[in-house]
Parts: structure tokens; sequence; C-alpha cells
């Protein structure tokens, strides 16, 4: 389900609040991507992320037991993406997406083939 973080706007333009504890963060990086390009496409073993829409249009295809697609069009609109949870974004309009992390970058940490998480995770 999408959610939506607070945004104060004026005449300036609009701040985006998050003010929330779901986990204590240990890392932070942007994606971008240009129109119809493919990001993601991998899981996590142990990580958990919660995606927040910059300034994209994209839609996100989380894939474990509960699957679910899901578009982002709003500056704001957030997701958790739950560890052990194939994660594909395709970029409908060129932008950018914030992503926090509870984990710092581990390489064994990483799933990049959906036959594999597949084999790991059945549904």
């Amino acid at each position: 389900m999408v959610k939506r973080l607070k945004t104060l706007k004026d005449k300036r333009g609009s701040l985006i609040v998050y003010e929330k504890n779901l986990f204590k963060i240990k890392r932070v990086f942007i994606i971008t991507g240009k129109k119809n390009v493919i990001r993601g496409n991998h899981a996590h073993k142990d990580t958990i992320q919660l995606l927040v829409n910059i300034n994209s249009k994209c839609k996100l295809s989380l894939t474990n037991k509960k699957s679910k697609n899901i578009t982002f069009s709003k500056e704001g609109d957030y997701v958790i993406c739950s560890k052990k949870t194939w994660l594909k974004i395709k970029f409908i309009k060129e932008g950018s997406i914030m992503v926090l992390c509870d984990k710092t970058y581990k390489k064994s940490d990483y799933i990049n083939n959906i036959e594999d998480f597949k084999k790991l995770y059945p549904m």
C-alpha cells in the first residue's frame, strides 16, 4: 500500500517530512531512472527498505507472499519493502526515488536472480 509523507507547500516549493521511527536508518541513497528504465530487480535477504518518491512516476512490483504492484505518482509517496521481497522498479517518466535502509551495504545480502529467489523463498 502506498502511503504519503507529510508535505508542506508554499509559494517557494515544498518540504516533505519523514518523522516516523520505523527502523534505525543505516544507509540512504537515491535511485534515478530515465523513462522505461528498469531498476532494482533484486531482493535482500536481511535488509528492510523505505522507498520515497521524490519526483518520478514509476511502477513498483514487490514479490513475496503478499505480492503487489504499486504506482508512485506523487512526491512523498512511500512504501516499505520488507526483507525477502523481490523489487522491480519501472520508471514511467524520468525521476528519482530515495531509499532508506536498516542495514549497511553487504554484497552477500543481495539475490540478483529471480529463479534463485523463488527457490529460497517459495510462494
